[in-house]
This record gives structure tokens, C-alpha cells and sequence, in this order.
């Protein structure tokens, strides 16, 4: 006793339908992931970025307050009292020194921003593949349950004509 042509044809679909909805739900699962690792990484390197600047920031910080304090000392050294021309130039020295520390702190702080920006970004596309992934085996499975109810309908109607019983009752075609 052998399976007919026709379940082995359902059979068949059934595992080709459970087939694509699982892999487009794994593929949706494995690309959210992805795009996850992808934003804590970004956020990672954004966090980096910062940290890095603000030592850059203070080593020139330091270094500026040092600059300083060597041309106030040579001004002394020269007799030059820190009034006047000696004042002005060593106002605009520490003016420009907090300039350079400032932007170098506004840099990381860019870069820090924009990592966490393209980090939203990943999760929010790792999301939106998950949600495909979903919606296509959702789709699929929609697809596959029409393919199953046409071959029960065609089932049935090929069973009327050939005059087989269906349901404790002879149906025949008659002309």
C-alpha cells in the first residue's frame, strides 16, 4: 500500500511551506542579531572616541597651564611687569589654549554622538529585518494554507466525479 500522488504532492508542500517560514524567521533573527552586535560595537567605539578626546583635551590642558606659567616666568625673569602688552599676551595665551581643549572635547563629543546615532540606526534596521523576516514567514505560511485548502477542494470534487463515496453518501455526476 503505497501514499497517492496527490498527499504525497500535499506532504510535500506542507514541508517546503514549514521549510520557508522557518528560515525566513531564522534569517530575520540572525540579521536582528547582527545589526545588535553592530550597534554595540558603534556605541563602543563612540564611547572610545570620548575618552580618547578628553585625555587629548587635558594633556593639552596641562600642557597650555605649563606654556603659561614659563612665559609669566620669563616676563619676571626679564623685569617686565605683568601689566599692559605682558597681561594682554598672557590672557590671549590661555584664551587660545581653552579654545584648542574646548574643540578638541566638542570632536569627541561629535563622534561620540554620531556613534550612538548609527547605533540607533543598526538596531532600529535590525528591527525592521527581524519584522520582515516575520512578515515573510507570516506570508508563506498564508500562501501555503491556500496551496493545502485548493488541494482538499480539488480532492473532493475529483471524488464526486469518479462517483466515490464521500462522507457515508454516493455522489455521481449526472448529465
Amino acid at each position: 500500500m503505497g501514499i497517492e500522488t496527490g498527499t504525497a504532492l500535499l506532504i510535500s508542500s506542507i514541508i517546503t511551506t514549514l521549510t520557508a517560514v522557518g528560515a525566513q524567521v531564522f534569517a530575520g533573527t540572525v540579521s536582528a542579531q547582527a545589526f545588535d552586535l553592530e550597534a554595540e560595537l558603534l556605541e563602543e567605539q563612540g564611547a572610545l572616541a570620548l575618552l580618547e578626546a578628553n585625555e587629548e583635551a587635558d594633556r593639552i590642558a596641562e600642557g597650555n597651564i605649563a606654556f603659561r606659567k614659563r612665559q609669566k616666568l620669563m616676563f619676571l625673569k626679564s623685569g617686565v611687569a605683568l601689566v599692559g602688552s605682558p597681561l594682554l599676551i598672557l590672557e590671549e595665551t590661555r584664551t587660545e589654549g581653552a579654545k584648542e581643549v574646548d574643540a578638541i572635547r566638542r570632536r569627541g563629543q561629535a563622534q561620540f554622538s554620531l556613534a550612538q546615532r548609527k547605533a540607533g540606526i543598526a538596531r532600529a534596521t535590525g528591527r525592521a529585518q527581524f519584522i520582515g523576516g516575520v512578515a515573510g514567514a507570516t506570508g508563506s505560511l498564508a500562501s501555503g494554507f491556500s496551496s493545502f485548502a485548493q488541494f482538499g477542494q480539488t480532492k473532493i470534487t475529483s471524488q464526486q466525479r469518479t462517483g466515490t463515496s464521500v462522507g457515508g453518501t454516493q455522489n455521481f455526476i449526472t448529465a
